[in-house]
């Protein structure tokens, strides 16, 4: 049997806990996990039959106590000794509620952790890592599992997971967002090092039903492009949020923030999530009418050379732990601007749920800078992306979406399609920008050969999971609508772990 850690949250809890008993048929036992959440749903988690009996990790519970208390420095040595400096970097970098310092692009919603930090100091930050690290090191000796399966690596619980099982030579995977549909693939963590060899093997490995998928879907998208499935639930979600409906909801957590403090997390506190709730439609007008005023027409651009830069949402894994380096987007934007050829302007269109979100000046700052137009976050985005002499992203979806549409496209951060060998040039650091867009600028297209067997490859190693059943209600406890999900879950995390354990795993 093949030993399996999973880590839960809110958002990945039905459907993993539905498939255990399926993963156990094809020769895969649970051994326990780590949960970070609410605790009416980890008493939801450790009661299942499933995990009876079974240790999962519940940061939540001793977070707080962690930043309380005096630096180990014995150990912030030994730790440093093991893993290395940039491991630590990245996990502060990576958990938005500790390195919230490093978030220059949006406001942070306070927190029982946020107000902890300010409180200890940098001292509360460094024993935040360790007290993580010793704890992630002590359930996984518990443990001692195979292979671990973590649904998304974002946040510091996450990174340490990651960086504690890389050292100890444990295999981590997880959930791969493929941009195309809700097609969803399981392979080792962007940017973890283990995964070039991975994709580059996946992609390898199309048929000819899959490449026949990826060429239908290549004719569908140029002639009318699709978001990806999560982004327009996504944005159902955010329109139920700005609706009178998600201005009630602000007013009863904040309400529930004051009577009592017990769902609040050390992640999460319902009087400021209430506060936010409430004051983001107001905010998100005031952007607005602002945005409106700075916004120059695409018209003025449309017959021109220019290159586009989709702005991402702050604080989030893609920029904090996909592309550490790049999480200030103002000097992203200044450093891009700086390195394009003189007489080309770059376009910057704001993601849709950021407006309302940035801090005051961030917009006049981008406006001020030569060459930089601000576009309106309701313009187009594929007509931008068709266009386009580059297309710049720091992981955004808006670079495969170029190489399809046969578009120059320059990527900084960590995301599976910069492992494709033609149609997308990837930045290494700042230093080389000017040589990287000359390069992208001076590269061939990925013929559609190619697309196909890369998309196909893709396809043939993804499955079908809707978003709902990730980040809807529907996760959080509703088992009996997620059969036929688990069913694919299961089986791609079977093979996956026969993959990684040399095992070969039942069909179900």
């Amino acid at each position: 049997m093949t030993r399996l850690f999973m880590q839960f949250a809110p958002s990945f809890l039905s459907l993993p806990v539905t498939s255990i008993s399926m993963l156990e048929q094809q020769g895969i036992e649970f051994v326990g996990g780590a949960y970070c959440g609410t605790s009416r749903f980890h008493e939801w988690l450790v009661n299942q039959p499933e995990c009876s009996g079974k240790p999962i990790f519940y940061p939540d519970l001793e977070e707080l106590e962690w930043t309380q208390q005096p630096l180990e420095r014995s150990e912030l040595e030994r730790i440093r000794a093991t893993y290395g400096d940039e491991v630590i970097h990245r996990i502060i970098i990576g958990e938005r509620h500790v390195g919230f310092g490093y978030v220059s692009g949006a406001k942070i919603t306070k927190t029982p952790l946020t107000m902890a930090i300010d409180r200890g100091g940098n001292e509360a930050v460094w024993q935040y890592v360790v007290s993580l690290v010793c704890r992630i090191e002590q359930i996984l000796d518990q443990t001692k599992p195979d292979v671990i399966f973590q649904y998304a690596v974002a946040g510091a619980v996450g990174l340490a997971i990651q960086f504690v099982a890389q050292e100890r030579r444990i295999p981590t995977v997880c959930f791969v967002h493929t941009r195309i549909g809700h097609e969803l693939a399981i392979a080792p963590a962007q940017g973890s090092g283990d995964d070039g060899p991975v994709i580059r093997q996946m992609t390898a490995n199309a048929n000819s039903e899959s490449i026949s998928r990826a060429r239908a879907y290549i004719d569908e998208f140029r002639e009318k492009p699709r978001h990806p499935g999560y982004t327009s639930f996504t944005a159902q979600r955010l329109k139920r949020q700005r609706s009178a409906k998600g201005f009630a909801t602000g007013i009863a957590k904040m309400g529930s923030g004051l009577l009592s403090k017990s769902n609040d997390t050390p992640h999460s506190s319902r009087l400021f999530n209430g506060l936010n709730d409430l004051s983001s439609p107001l905010k998100n007008r005031s952007q607005e009418r602002l945005m409106r005023k700075l916004s120059k027409p695409f018209e003025d651009f449309e017959h021109r050379p220019y290159a586009f830069y989709p702005m991402h949402v702050d604080p989030e894994a893609s920029t904090m732990v996909l592309a550490p380096e790049h999480t200030d987007q103002a000097h992203v934007i200044q450093r891009i601007a700086q390195s394009l050829p003189v007489g080309m302007p770059l376009l910057v269109k704001e993601h849709i749920p950021m407006v309302g979100k940035r801090p005051r000046g961030f917009y006049e700052r981008i406006c001020r800078m030569p060459g930089v137009a601000l576009i309106s976050a309701g313009s187009e985005p594929y007509q931008l992306i068709k266009n386009a002499s580059i297309v710049i992203s720091i992981t955004g979806t808006a670079c495969l979406e170029a190489t399809i549409l046969q578009r120059p496209a320059l990527i900084m951060g960590n995301a599976y399609f910069q492992h494709m060998e033609s149609g997308i040039t990837r930045l290494r650091d700042h230093d080389t920008m000017h040589d990287a867009i000359r390069s992208a600028l001076e590269s061939a297209p990925a013929s559609d050969d190619y697309l196909e067997r890369f998309i196909g490859g893709m396809l043939a190693h993804s499955a079908c999971i809707p978003s709902d059943t990730l980040w809807s209600k529907r996760a959080q406890g509703e088992r009996d609508s997620m059969s036929s999900a688990a069913v694919l879950f299961a089986n791609l995390l079977a093979k996956t772990c026969q993959r990684h354990a040399g095992e070969q795993p039942n069909s179900t």
